[in-house]
C-alpha cells in the first residue's frame, strides 16, 4: 500500500503522492493535510487513478451546483424523520458517523456511485465487532436516504440496490433462552425478595423491561385484573437523562389481562404507594437502572442456581412467557396483541417453531422422508 511522502517547504509541511495518472504518465499530487494524502492513497489503490482523482475533486473543489453532499443530505434526512424519537435520531447520527460518513460523506450525492458503497460495506465487515445486522443498519440509513433522493430525481439511480450485504454472523446471534416452567421456579427460589415483583410480573405478562419501568399503580386496574401499557422509558440523548414516552410500537400501547397470582403480587407493590408512583424501583427507591439490576442481581441469582449455561437474558422471560402460552395452545394472533409485536409475521418468526402442531407435521415429514430413503436403498440392494 502506498503512504504520502513528507515535504517540507517555506511554506511548512506538505504531504506528496507519486503515481502514474490515467494515461500511465507519472505525475503527483500535493496536499496540506496527511490524512487528506492517506485519503486519496487509499483510493489509489482502491480504484485506480481515474476515480480517485475523481473523487478528490469532489472532495476539494466547490460544488456549483445545489447538490448537498451525502454528510448533508444524510442530516437532512435524519432531522426529517417525524416518527423517529430524539433518541433514534441521535442513534442514526453516531451510526453515520461510525461507517460511512468519514469514508464517503463529502462526497455529493449524485457522485455516489454502487462501488463507493460496496468498498465500505466489504470493509465494515471487516470489523469483527460488527455483526451482519449492524453493517445492515449502517446501509439501510443510507438507503433510505438515497430512496427519497431518487424518487425527488436527484441521482439517477440508489447507487445502495447495487450492493449484497454480508451473511458472516446471522447464525451466530444470540438465540432466544426459553425458560421451561420448572427453571422459572428455581431461578424465582434465589432471586432477591425484594424483585420478586418485577420478576413475577415481567415472566406472567411477556412485558419489555423499558415498560416495566414506566408502572405506575394507576396503570393495574385490580378491579377487571387488568394491566394497561401505554407508556415506556427510554433514553433523551439530548437532555442526557431517562425520559417517560410513548412505548415501542402502536401496537405495544395494549391492555394485558392478569393471571390470579400477578394480581396478588401487585397488589402487595402497590400498597402505601400514590397512583403516580413508580411501581418497580431500585431497593433505594430510586427508578431501575437495567446495568446495575442486572450486574448485581440478574448475574447472583443464576450463580446462586444450578441452571444450565448460557445464562438467559432478561429480555428472555419475555420469550418464556411466550412459549408458555404456546404449549396451553394460546394461538399466535393472541400472544400477538399480548406481547405488543407490530405484526403477527414478528410473532410468527419468533415463536412459530414451538408450535406443537408445527413440531408433530415436521416430524411427520421428516418421517416419511427417511421411510421413502430406506425403502429405496432395499430395492438397490
Amino acid at each position: 500500500m502506498r503512504t504520502p511522502k513528507r515535504v517540507d517547504t517555506a511554506k511548512g509541511v506538505r504531504w506528496v503522492v507519486r503515481y502514474r495518472d490515467a494515461g500511465n504518465r507519472q505525475t503527483s499530487q500535493r496536499f496540506e493535510e496527511q490524512a487528506e494524502a492517506s485519503k486519496f492513497c487509499i483510493d489509489l489503490d482502491a480504484y485506480g487513478p481515474a476515480r480517485a482523482e475523481q473523487l478528490l475533486y469532489a472532495r476539494l473543489m466547490p460544488s456549483a451546483s445545489d447538490v448537498p453532499t451525502l454528510d448533508a443530505w444524510i442530516e437532512q434526512y435524519i432531522s426529517t424523520r417525524s416518527k423517529a424519537s430524539p433518541g433514534t435520531r441521535a442513534k442514526y447520527r453516531t451510526n453515520w458517523a461510525r461507517s460511512f460518513g468519514p469514508e464517503i460523506g463529502s462526497l455529493p450525492i449524485d457522485q455516489v456511485t454502487g462501488d463507493d458503497v460496496a468498498r465500505v460495506v466489504i470493509k465494515l465487515s471487516e470489523v469483527d465487532e460488527l455483526s451482519d445486522k449492524t453493517v445492515a443498519n449502517f446501509h439501510g440509513v443510507l438507503a433510505g436516504a438515497m430512496k427519497i433522493a431518487h424518487g425527488r430525481g436527484m441521482i439517477p439511480i440508489n447507487p445502495c440496490l447495487e450492493v449484497a450485504l454480508p451473511e458472516r454472523t446471522s447464525h451466530t446471534e444470540t438465540e432466544p433462552r426459553f425458560l421451561t416452567e420448572e427453571e422459572y421456579e428455581e431461578l424465582r427460589s434465589v432471586f432477591h425478595p425484594f424483585f420478586l415483583g418485577l420478576l413475577d410480573t415481567t415472566a406472567g405478562t411477556g412485558i419489555r423491561w423499558s415498560e416495566a419501568a414506566a408502572l405506575t399503580p394507576r396503570d393495574v386496574n385490580f378491579k377487571t385484573q387488568r394491566l394497561h401499557i401505554t407508556k415506556a422509558v427510554k433514553w433523551h440523548p439530548t437532555a442526557s437523562q431517562r425520559v417517560v414516552g410513548p412505548p415501542k410500537t402502536k401496537q405495544s400501547r395494549r391492555t394485558i389481562t392478569l393471571p390470579d397470582p400477578i394480581v396478588a403480587g401487585l397488589a402487595e407493590q402497590v400498597h402505601g404507594k400514590d397512583k403516580d408512583d413508580l411501581l418497580f424501583t431500585m431497593p433505594q427507591g430510586g427508578p431501575l437502572w437495567h446495568r446495575t439490576f442486572w450486574s448485581r442481581y440478574w448475574v447472583a441469582a443464576f450463580e446462586r442456581s444450578s441452571l444450565p449455561t448460557p445464562r438467559p437474558r432478561w429480555h428472555d422471560l419475555r420469550h418464556s412467557h411466550a412459549s408458555w402460552l404456546i404449549s396451553r395452545n394460546v394461538p399466535l394472533t393472541v400472544i400477538q396483541r399480548r406481547l405488543g409485536h407490530s405484526s403477527i409475521k414478528v410473532t410468527s418468526d419468533l415463536y412459530g417453531h414451538l408450535l406443537p402442531d408445527v413440531q408433530v407435521a415436521e416430524a411427520a415429514a421428516a418421517a416419511q422422508v427417511f421411510l421413502g430413503i430406506r425403502a429405496l436403498a432395499a430395492i438397490e440392494t
